[in-house]
């Protein structure tokens, strides 16, 4: 079931137009607004912020598509677990990390220390429970949704990256993993995301 599903998750990677518009937005933003602001450069947990809306934008698309065009209805049918479910799009998702991390990495590696991008990671993987909350507890409204979803990303990260001691980030991190699964798996076994299909 795995082999299928990441299959499915690549598939719709490779046709989702959004990721890719946010993505080149998120790279257009961050070379264009030193320039305009005349400042050297974004803070680099901008910069991983606005990666992880590139990220949050994939899985919202991704689960909108599996509840529009039946996936999610057939994978209820045939008893797949939350953790089935949702794990291809956190690997789909630690592999955009790492493609758009690589793309950033001399610039990312000046501010982070290679520890940093463990805790970094835990939070990509966060933001894809994140989002799979708000896409499943929301009407298909798209701009409440990402408008919602990045100011909680947004929240999230700023505390991570004022957090001095990294044992408290990757605790922060850990904390946040249980809660956002545990909300996740129950929402997954929920009668409102039944209703929506």
């Amino acid at each position: 079931m795995f082999r299928i599903l990441i299959y499915k998750e690549f598939k719709e990677l490779i046709h989702s137009y959004k990721t890719y518009l946010t993505a080149a937005v998120v790279i257009f933003f961050y070379l264009i607004f030193p320039i305009i602001k005349n400042v050297e450069e974004l803070p680099t947990y901008v910069l991983v912020m606005m990666m992880q809306m590139v990220i949050a934008q994939y899985i919202y698309d991704s689960m909108l598509d599996d509840l529009n065009n039946g996936n999610f209805r057939f994978l209820l049918n045939i008893n797949v677990k939350f953790s089935s479910y949702i794990l291809p799009k956190i690997v789909i998702s630690i592999l955009g990390g790492v493609i758009l991390f690589s793309i950033f990495f001399k610039i990312l590696i000046t501010d982070f220390t290679l520890l940093d991008f463990g805790w970094i990671f835990l939070s990509i993987i966060n933001s894809c429970l994140l989002m799979f909350l708000f896409t499943g507890f929301m009407k298909q409204n798209e701009m409440s949704v990402t408008f919602i979803g990045t100011v909680f990303l947004g929240i999230i990260m700023v505390c991570l990256y004022n957090i001095t001691f990294i044992l408290c980030k990757y605790i922060l991190c850990i904390f946040l993993f249980v809660l956002f699964y545990g909300l996740g798996r129950k929402l997954f076994n929920s009668k409102l995301l039944r209703e929506r299909i």
